[in-house]
């Protein structure tokens, strides 16, 4: 039973994996640390591409609100307010995007304080 569900936890991957690399290509992955309140560009955006956004995962030492946007300015996500020593995981859901901004526009996020938070995310720009 254990070797099955293992079996079709990797194939889950695999055919997770190939239908992102088909949706804006390859997925890259950012780790960074923000400290600084307002908008900060995370990835910036390119001429005639997306950013895809498939996976994230979120924690803040301080209390801190966030707002996930592109450069349009177009609201992504509604405000997330987080405690001291919280977090989020935005797991992978099928081959759809949690957030995917306007053609060419950057991935912006409005930080409410300038308590630190520590972010990785897994993205597509094609």
């Amino acid at each position: 039973m254990v070797a099955l569900r293992i079996v079709l936890v990797v194939l889950a991957l695999v055919v997770g994996r190939s239908a992102w690399a088909i949706d804006g290509g390859v997925i890259k992955v950012l780790a960074a640390s923000y400290s600084t309140a307002g908008d900060t560009v995370v990835i910036a955006g390119v001429a005639n591409t997306v950013i895809r956004v498939y996976q994230l995962k979120l924690s803040c030492t301080a209390t801190n609100t966030l707002i996930v946007k592109d450069s349009s300015p177009a609201t992504l996500d509604y405000a997330v307010s987080f405690g001291a020593g919280a977090g989020m995981i935005l797991d992978p859901q099928d081959a759809m995007p949690w957030y995917m901004t306007a053609l060419g526009k950057d991935l912006v996020f409005n930080w409410s304080t300038t308590g630190p938070c520590s972010v990785r995310l897994w993205y597509t720009q094609g």
